[in-house]
């Protein structure tokens, strides 16, 4: 076909690289004397019979992906039971976003429903993702074969929720040690103090008076761990028997013994050859006169002492190794 000094030229099914194998393709060239031919070329590029889009056409699709508004569903006033095509769906008002048509939170939002991974009908959700509009929050619930739906799940949770969960998992009157000087948030020193029956009653209903009544009518008393050391309670094993339960009890030691050897001799002569071992020791030594020909005089024991240093450390106290830490209760 003529055009000003050169000719279009329409081409049916020409061969293009990237095209598809066994496809069809047209191309419109244009062809001027001396000059290199131009083309429009125009490829299925799909089993449908898709060909090139416009750059415009593209351009606009692109802008939508990277403004996250590709192929998003908007919702009204759908259930989301009722959501089964997988796809991205968006609710832009609170007022739809009810518990009465399914939605886990009452906010606007993303919805992504998905298919299942093992179900080959692709048309059939099995999973559903709400993302808050205005929140972290993402909530998740899912259904199989066919079936009901289950309770929307939060999957994710904020640091003060977080730390909610963990000291909610410590049971009041819980005792545990912390190095640190101060009583953590959620615990109080377990120093013996009187405290209000009704500012910490979940600790009252815990540990009640075991440890003190307190004032007898608004207050009681904590256990008082400063300088202590806590043994399980025997509770009827025997190995610390007759002990109540929350019961102080003062130091003790094993007996300590040690033996006084007279040696051989005569009890006339009863502390000739003596030894001591042990805690005992010798304290005073007398000098024995000459009693006859065969025998001198000696120096032999006259005394003996017990002191306990002289095979173990010694204080003021009993106690094993230890390091000081604070000694606190859970409210």
């Amino acid at each position: 076909m003529p055009s000003g000094r050169g000719n279009w030229i329409f081409e049916a099914n020409p061969a293009a690289a990237e095209a598809v194998a066994d496809s069809i393709r047209i191309n419109f060239k244009f062809e001027e004397p001396g000059k290199k031919a131009k083309v429009l070329r125009f490829h299925q590029i799909g089993a449908a019979g898709e060909t090139v889009a416009y750059q415009s056409w593209v351009a606009a699709k692109a802008a939508e992906a990277a403004a996250g508004k590709a192929d998003t569903k908007k919702l009204t006033d759908e259930d989301l039971n009722s959501i089964t095509t997988p796809g991205l769906y968006g609710q832009a008002l609170n007022v739809h976003a009810t518990t009465e048509r399914n939605y886990p939170v009452q906010k606007a939002g993303s919805l992504l429903s998905l298919p299942s991974a093992y179900n080959s009908d692709t048309d059939m959700a099995s999973h559903q993702i709400y993302i808050p509009f205005d929140t972290d929050e993402i909530w998740r619930r899912g259904k199989r074969n066919g079936g009901r739906w289950t309770e929307w799940a939060k999957i994710t949770v904020s640091p003060a929720e977080l730390t909610a969960a963990v000291e909610s998992s410590v049971p009041s009157g819980a005792v545990m040690h912390f190095a640190m000087q101060s009583a953590p948030t959620g615990w109080l020193k377990a120093d013996g103090s009187a405290v209000s029956r009704t500012q910490y009653p979940a600790l009252f209903a815990a540990i009640g008076t075991t440890f003190g009544v307190g004032d007898g009518r608004t207050t009681f008393n904590l256990p008082d761990l400063r300088g202590e050391f806590v043994r399980g309670w025997d509770g009827g094993r025997n190995i610390d028997p007759g002990r109540a339960f929350g019961s102080a009890q003062g130091d003790a030691i094993r007996n300590i013994t040690g033996s006084i050897d007279t040696g051989s001799n005569n009890g006339h002569q009863l502390f000739d050859e003596a030894t001591a071992t042990g805690a005992l020791a010798i304290s005073r030594r007398q000098w024995k006169a000459w009693t006859s020909d065969t025998q001198d005089g000696r120096n032999n024991p006259a005394a003996f002492d017990f002191d306990a240093s002289r095979v173990v450390p010694t204080a003021p106290e009993n106690r094993p190794r230890n390091i000081a830490l604070l000694a606190c209760i859970k409210i």
